[in-house]
């Protein structure tokens, strides 16, 4: 558990996958697949700030960090995030089809007050997340 209150600190969960990512191996190759993964990793150390921590979380899957709780500030940086990769160059990759990332945000303040769980705040950048997806993919989204 988290106590974010008690700290006085809150902060910002960016839950990104990337697009079509299973396709990318299916279609093109597992080693394409790692080239993605690769770069995506080099663009969320460039879109990051000092502070911000960044993981993959599983497949295509990373979180970020980000100790502040303000949500346009977590939108910005996000959507930095979203436009470095659609503007990387893939090569032969985006020839066959865009490589782009779905992005939901959940700010701690948004759970509850008190005892604030790592899960709650997970669920709900995951639950943002998807929505992006079923909205068309290659956005972000910081509402239910």
């Amino acid at each position: 558990m988290l106590d974010g209150t008690r700290a006085g600190r809150h902060f910002s969960l960016l839950w990104l996958d990337l697009d079509l990512f299973k396709h990318i191996n299916d279609t093109i190759s597992h080693a394409a697949g790692d080239v993605v993964l690769q770069r995506f990793a080099s663009v969320l150390r460039l879109g990051r700030r000092a502070g911000d921590l960044a993981a993959r979380v599983g497949g295509e899957g990373f979180a970020l960090i980000l100790p502040l709780d303000q949500k346009n500030e977590a939108a910005e940086i996000a959507e930095r995030i979203r436009h470095c990769l659609k503007s990387t160059e893939w090569l032969d990759i985006s020839a066959v089809l865009p490589v782009t990332v779905s992005i939901g945000i959940a700010v701690s303040h948004e759970v509850d007050s008190g005892e604030l769980s790592v899960k709650s705040i997970y669920q709900l950048a995951d639950r943002r997340q998807y929505r992006a997806k079923t909205e068309g993919r290659d956005r972000v989204n910081d509402s239910v």
